[in-house]
């Protein structure tokens, strides 16, 4: 669940400011293999105290010049990859995006 409020309200009618939040879990038989030491592509390191993941994110996205935008973002994640023994962890970012 989330959503963005455009910038109009403070003359920056290209920029957007964003809140998302979000929990999911996995199936009880992927919850079996994880806790049997089995591991996939993203998941798995050898043991899992399964709780569902849950996140919240803010980002800010700013027009800095015509056809260049940048954005910040920080996310708090509790349980990551579906572990309570995981966690919570921060996670920052800054994405630069030029349309040519």
């Amino acid at each position: 669940m989330g959503g963005d409020y455009p910038g109009t309200r403070w003359r920056r009618g290209q920029d957007k400011i964003g809140f998302v939040a979000l929990s999911s879990g996995i199936a009880r038989n992927v919850q079996r293999y994880l806790r049997l030491g089995g591991d996939g592509i993203l998941l798995g390191d050898g043991s899992l105290r399964y709780g569902r993941e849950a996140s919240v994110e803010t980002y800010y996205k700013a027009r800095l010049a015509p056809r260049f935008f940048a954005a910040a973002d920080v996310q708090r994640i509790r349980n990551p990859g579906y572990n309570r023994e995981r966690g919570p962890v921060w996670v920052f970012g800054l994405r630069l995006h030029l349309e040519l």
